[in-house]
């Protein structure tokens, strides 16, 4: 992939060049996740300001309900940036994750009793697998790519 896009030009249209080669699709999720994992940190490191993030995205804690009391009626309340904050972080938990290939799953297998001169199906059921912690990896995986759709035309600082 090549993606290029430059200030615009004098007649004002966009300078914008993208090349996508047949390998960039095999793992397109991959593909773009190396993109946006950098443009999120970029976007986190330059917040101006944050959009509204729905309640129902953020734990207890961070919760519009669980803010101490506006001063007045018109105040955001002080979890407002918390929450776009969190929202950040699994946002970019989940493309890290993608961007990495998911090599953080590995921390969930077991490989200590796998006798390397059996044969390949004795080796494959000695591994053994936190299968509760990999699903909560991979709802946590979800989720931060569920709050980027969510999200996506917020990303902006």
């Amino acid at each position: 992939m090549l993606v290029k896009i430059g200030k615009f030009k004098k007649d004002n249209s966009p300078n914008i060049k993208v090349e996508i080669h047949d390998y960039d699709t095999w793992s397109a999720d991959y593909t773009l996740a190396l993109v946006i994992v950098p443009l999120l940190e970029k976007l986190k490191e330059q917040k101006q300001s944050s959009p509204n993030v729905e309640d129902c995205d953020v734990p207890e804690a961070l919760k519009s309900t669980s803010a101490p009391e506006k001063e007045q009626e018109y105040d955001i309340d002080q979890n407002w940036h918390l929450r776009w904050q969190y929202v950040m972080d699994e946002m970019l938990f989940a493309m890290r994750s993608i961007a990495n290939h998911h090599f953080d799953r590995d921390s969930f297998y077991d490989y200590s009793e796998v006798d390397k001169s059996k044969g390949i199906l004795e080796q494959f059921k000695a591994i053994k697998c936190d299968h509760e912690g990999l699903g909560l990896y991979n709802k946590r995986v979800q989720k931060g790519c569920e709050l980027f759709g969510k999200y996506f035309q917020s990303l902006w600082s």
